[in-house]
């Protein structure tokens, strides 16, 4: 069934056809918070429009340095969506590394969660990322929800070799080299 599949368009678009069933939960001390299917792809998409909007696009590397989560989830589904490269980076990374992470991606844009951000702001980058908090309220200028939008610019359609995500791999020697990954590999 998915053997002639070669972009994670088709994946990404057939999350809405699984409809209310839930697709993530988180539990924590507050409770249990749920995602359905539909909504994880409308918000993802939400998040994808509003990226375009503010002029992340294909190619464009956009990083995630935070714990696994929800909000993790959706943000990379967000990114792959607007076309642009995920760049995940290790929570560990020490700030030698983090900066030469970033400058080698050329990342305009990072998601982060608060305790993290105080670390990117103090980074000697000229100039710093653009931060986003995963953990921000809805209301929070901060949050990564302000990147949401209703609408955006068209995203082309995205072909097998185009890349998708840049993984930061540490050698036995030296600083981490960036592996490239296409639609094709990660489909």
């Amino acid at each position: 069934m998915w053997e002639h599949v070669q972009t994670l368009r088709p994946l990404l678009e057939g999350l809405e056809r699984r409809g209310e069933r839930p697709a993530l939960l988180a539990f924590s001390r507050a409770g249990c918070r749920s995602w359905s299917f539909s909504g994880l792809a409308a918000e993802s998409k939400r998040l994808a429009q509003g990226l375009r909007a503010a002029g992340i696009g294909p190619g464009d590397p956009v990083a995630l340095w935070a714990g696994p989560g929800p909000e993790w989830i959706l943000v990379c589904l967000g990114i792959i969506a607007a076309g642009a490269v995920v760049v995940p980076l290790d929570t560990q990374f020490p700030e030698r590394t983090l900066v030469q992470v970033l400058e080698d991606s050329k990342t305009r844009l990072i998601f982060t969660e608060r305790k993290k951000s105080s670390r990117l702001t103090e980074l000697p980058m000229h100039p710093p990322p653009a931060i986003a908090l995963l953990d921000a309220g809805e209301g929070d200028p901060a949050s990564w929800r302000r990147y949401c939008a209703e609408q955006g610019a068209q995203v082309p359609a995205p072909q097998p070799d185009d890349t998708v995500a840049l993984f930061y791999t540490s050698g036995t020697t030296g600083p981490p080299k960036g592996v490239p990954l296409t639609q094709r590999n990660l489909a």
